[in-house]
């Protein structure tokens, strides 16, 4: 007689209530955040730019297009690396974004 063998797969569900997609910015200006870390890094790139004349400067624009007005600026072309760390910091800094008071009515 053949044995049988017998595999339980164990999985933990977690059960989300809500999901919030925010695709027009209406919880979170994601873009204004975004923009200020290119603005940051703009200024690190030798490209001095405050926040405010960033977000209008940059503000619709593709990224390269940001880059090339960040190398006009400097006088030189972005390092390398630009791109990458632009990338990385913004999302370190999407990751720090709460949405503590936000407070959701359900019609039932």
């Amino acid at each position: 007689m053949a044995k049988k063998i017998l595999t339980v797969l164990h999985v933990d569900f977690i059960v989300n209530e809500l999901i919030i997609f925010d695709s027009d910015g209406v919880l979170v200006d994601s873009e204004k955040i975004a923009l200020a870390v290119l603005v940051q890094a703009a200024s690190d790139e030798g490209a001095a730019i405050g926040v405010d004349e960033g977000i209008r400067l940059f503000r619709g624009l593709k990224f390269a297009d940001c880059m090339r007005e960040i190398e006009r600026r400097s006088g030189r072309s972005v390092r390398e690396n630009f791109v990458a760390d632009v990338r990385r910091a913004t999302a370190c800094e999407f990751a720090t974004v709460r949405l503590i008071d936000l407070q959701c009515k359900c019609i039932t």
